[in-house]
């Protein structure tokens, strides 16, 4: 992931032009929160390695509906969409 964002800073792309998104929420029932936090984790280190902005989708639908913010037990439902949409708006207004 840090290759990539290199690269687009040589494309001319800013580091406070990129959002990294972790994962949306999965039901617990279905998949290992371990693996999930991990992959989260790995997500956010990059972001403060390369000063790109992170958008924690999974920790925000977690907190704020969790399996209510899903269609299945994978898929988010229309207030889970919002929900991610909402993260990523939100960071969106610190970039200058």
């Amino acid at each position: 992931m840090s290759i990539f964002i290199n690269k687009l800073e040589l494309f001319g792309v800013g580091v406070d032009q990129i959002q990294l998104g972790s994962c949306s929420y999965v039901s617990t029932s279905l998949c290992s929160t371990t693996k999930q936090s991990a992959y989260r984790d790995a997500l956010k280190s990059v972001a403060q390695s390369t000063g790109v902005l992170f958008a924690d989708c999974y920790q925000y639908m977690l907190d704020n509906g969790d399996e209510s913010l899903l269609s299945d037990t994978v898929h988010p439902n229309d207030s889970g969409h919002a929900a991610i949409s909402l993260v990523h708006e939100t960071l969106a207004h610190f970039v200058i």
